[in-house]
């Protein structure tokens, strides 16, 4: 029991830090939940309003990552971080903008978002390295080590809230089928994601506590070994 309550400290803390840490991705997370939900509880297809809103929200949560990361690795963007996410938030709009005078999410839109993402996602892989700060092969192997650990975690808590949502249902009162849906939406958009940048590392950082965390991080597991 003590050491499930220390484990679990230890990941209320990294989600505490990761809140802090990454600040726009983890409004954007939370915002698109809220509009998943939203979704659900329409019973109907969402306007197309909403739809581009949560591709916004989709988009910008991939640039916060980059945004931090940028700060990490550059020290005048560090003491320059509220510029950083101002010209961040910038970029979001401009996202929603771009996309705004598109009559449906149709294939342009798909291309456009995808290909933002992918630009952003290889951005934030790519910064801690930028010019041989940091090892490329390590930052790739703590990020999928850290995807694969909150993958499934996420997977653990999902399959246990469904089953609590049942027996709730079967043994006490009837629960609406929707609940099911807002849960899945909590766990694999907020929760999933939170988690998995709590335990990215600072890669670029000269404080020891952060070097012994990113020396921990970067360690092959037996099984990839």
């Amino acid at each position: 029991m003590r050491r499930f309550t220390e484990t679990l400290a230890r990941m209320l803390q990294g989600l505490s830090h990761a809140v802090y840490r990454f600040p726009l991705t983890v409004v954007a997370l939370l915002s698109s939940t809220a509009i998943t939900i939203h979704m659900i509880s329409l019973h109907r297809s969402p306007g197309l309003f909403i739809q581009k809103v949560m591709f916004t929200f989709l988009v910008g949560a991939f640039i916060g990552v980059t945004a931090q990361f940028a700060c990490e690795r550059f020290p005048r963007f560090g003491k320059q971080r509220v510029n950083v996410y101002a010209v961040s938030v910038l970029l979001t709009l401009g996202y929603y903008l771009l996309i705004s005078g598109a009559p449906a999410i149709n294939y342009d839109v798909g291309a456009r978002t995808a290909v933002a993402i992918l630009s952003m996602f290889c951005a934030f892989i790519w910064l801690p390295s930028y010019k041989d700060k940091f090892d490329f092969n390590s930052v790739a192997l703590v990020h999928f080590k850290s995807a694969f650990t909150s993958v499934l975690y996420a997977g653990v808590l999902s399959v246990g809230l469904l089953a609590l949502i049942a027996a709730v249902d079967m043994l006490l009162f009837n629960v609406e089928s929707e609940v099911f849906g807002y849960t899945m939406a909590i766990v694999w958009i907020s929760f999933a994601p939170i988690y998995f940048l709590s335990l990215l590392p600072r890669f670029n950082s000269e404080a020891a506590a952060d070097r012994a965390a990113t020396k921990e991080a970067v360690e092959y597991p037996r099984i990839l070994e």
